[in-house]
C-alpha cells in the first residue's frame, strides 16, 4: 500500500490522473490512508 501512496497523491494534484477521474483520485487518497492505518493496527496487535 505504501508503494502506491505516491501515485495516489500525484493523481490528486495532476489534471489527468493515471487511474480514473480527478474526483475518484480525491476519494481514493483518504481510503488509501485508512487502509494503511488498518493494516498497521492489525500488524501491531
Amino acid at each position: 500500500m505504501l508503494l502506491f501512496l505516491p501515485i495516489h497523491i500525484l493523481d490528486v494534484f495532476t489534471d489527468a490522473p493515471a487511474v480514473g477521474s480527478h474526483q475518484l483520485a480525491l476519494i481514493r487518497l483518504p481510503i488509501q490512508f485508512l487502509l494503511i492505518f488498518i493494516a498497521w493496527n492489525i500488524k501491531n496487535k
